[in-house]
């Protein structure tokens, strides 16, 4: 007898497991974690947040969007989501380059990607405008979300030999340390108040300590993965104040040269 009910009572847990996995299937696993919540705002009972890892600097930053149903709690994992970052200056407003977001989540946030240009100075404030529509809804939910960015050297604004604006940005180097390291720049062309990534160039990098008065070998050029990202690594041999020359060359014809500063 004891047999027979202790059969039985496996049979209901395993039935119990299948019809809960059936009816309350597991929610995509979240990816917000460690993030902090740089801005939040309401509108058309969506609540949209600004996230972010790190602090926010000039130069290149991954930044996320989480989107909320008020009335219901639940995270909005599809929309399409257009993101407009503005600095105003008093007299007048421009942008800087953007990655905009897919229209599908990943886990519950949708990455982007911000170059910001200058940080903010005095009077002059970032605020960076996120735009959502639902599918199959004409109405778009726009909110405007001050943002806090400060200096980090990390990126160039010059005149290319072609006449062209260009926008370069180095990636942290942060946990850089003494051997090859990872490194990462963004290249982006102004055209018509809007940034393009630039895809077809052959950048050359030269790291050098000033100080010391050498460089270092072994050093692997960038090259361009996806839209405007350019991937090297570099050898740092010694702790201290590096110099890293940049290069931008299209074919043989050298478009323009920036540099970069880092410390070990």
């Amino acid at each position: 007898m004891k047999y027979l009910l202790l059969t039985l009572c496996l049979f209901g847990l395993v039935t119990l497991s299948s019809c809960s996995t059936k009816d309350n299937p597991v929610e995509p696993k979240p990816t917000d974690t460690g993030m902090s919540v740089v801005g939040e705002q309401t509108s058309n009972g969506i609540k949209v947040q600004l996230l972010a890892i790190d602090t926010i600097e000039t130069g290149y930053n991954k930044l996320y969007i989480k989107l909320t149903n008020v009335a219901t709690g639940a995270i909005i994992r599809n929309a399409h989501v257009t993101v407009t970052p503005i600095m105003d200056m008093g007299t007048h407003t421009h942008s800087t380059p953007v990655e905009q977001p897919n229209s599908t989540a990943s886990g519950d946030v949708f990455p982007t990607g911000i170059m910001f240009i200058m940080p903010n100075v005095d009077m002059d404030k970032w605020t960076v405008d996120i735009s959502v529509q639902m599918d199959g809804n004409q109405q778009v939910t726009t909110v405007h979300i001050p943002v806090e960015v400060s200096d980090s050297d990390r990126v160039r604004v010059i005149t290319g030999s072609d006449g062209v604006d260009y926008v370069v940005s180095m990636g942290c180097l942060c946990g850089a340390s003494v051997g090859l390291n990872d490194i990462e720049f963004t290249v982006h062309r102004e055209y018509m108040m809007s940034f393009l990534p630039v895809e077809d160039l052959t950048p050359v990098m030269t790291p050098d300590m000033p100080s010391m008065g050498h460089g270092s070998p072994n050093n692997v050029n960038p090259v361009h993965t996806t839209l405007g990202h350019y991937e090297g690594k570099v050898n740092f041999t010694m702790r201290g104040e590096w110099r890293i020359t940049l290069e931008l060359k299209r074919a043989t014809e050298s478009i323009g040269t920036v540099s970069f500063t880092t410390t070990l």
